[in-house]
């Protein structure tokens, strides 16, 4: 049976740090999240991941893409949300489109979903699953993000919650890291239950 190709793609990183707050750097959580989650598939044979960044490295966001397109893998981004708003919460996920173009639910949404529904499951607020694309339309509704654009295989980018929010950031830059294990596990569950070839679709 052929395996499952993910490319785990921690954001940021090296130049970029992504959000910021206090000594909490986007890159580190994202990074440590990301090795999280490598750690729980690899313990799963039906799974080959790679990551595309093993440190705090500068990675354009070309390349990324383009090992998930060269290992012909799905691409899961991991990153954290922060906002002036310092009361904003809650987990997201974003995908390219909703549906197909015969109008069906993508597997790029349902991907989502099933992860979204398991950063909920951890006491994070819902903010939904939201895509950059309205298929029906043929254009653009939200932002064109490069990791969901240019992929051949569904993509999704994964917010953790917010750096910004004082409470949030506390559960993300835990020195024990318990909270980022359950998040890595939560995102391992929504991505198994939806491209385990036992369960079903892989395409």
């Amino acid at each position: 049976m052929d395996k499952v190709k993910l490319v785990i793609d921690p954001g940021h990183g090296g130049d970029d740090p992504g959000a910021v707050n206090g000594a909490l750097r986007e890159a580190d959580v994202a990074l440590r999240v990301s090795h999280a989650l490598k750690d729980v598939l690899d313990t799963h044979p039906e799974y080959e991941v790679s990551l595309t960044r093993e440190g705090d490295t500068t990675v354009p966001l070309s390349a990324r893409t383009g090992l998930a397109n060269r290992l012909d893998a799905y691409l899961v981004s991991i990153h954290c949300n922060a906002a002036e708003n310092k009361s904003a919460h809650g987990a997201e996920v974003w995908c390219f489109a909703n549906t197909d173009t015969d109008g069906a639910e993508s597997l790029g949404h349902r991907l989502a979903g099933a992860i979204q529904d398991g950063l909920v499951s951890l006491g994070l607020a819902d903010r939904g699953v939201k895509a950059i694309y309205d298929v029906r339309q043929k254009k653009y509704v939200g932002r064109k993000l490069w990791v969901l654009r240019k992929t051949k295989r569904p993509a999704v980018l994964v917010e953790c919650g917010f750096i910004s929010n004082s409470d949030e950031a506390a559960r993300l830059g835990d020195i024990h890291g318990d909270f980022r294990h359950r998040l890595a596990v939560a995102v391992f569950r929504g991505i198994d239950k939806t491209l385990n070839q036992k369960g079903g679709d892989n395409g």
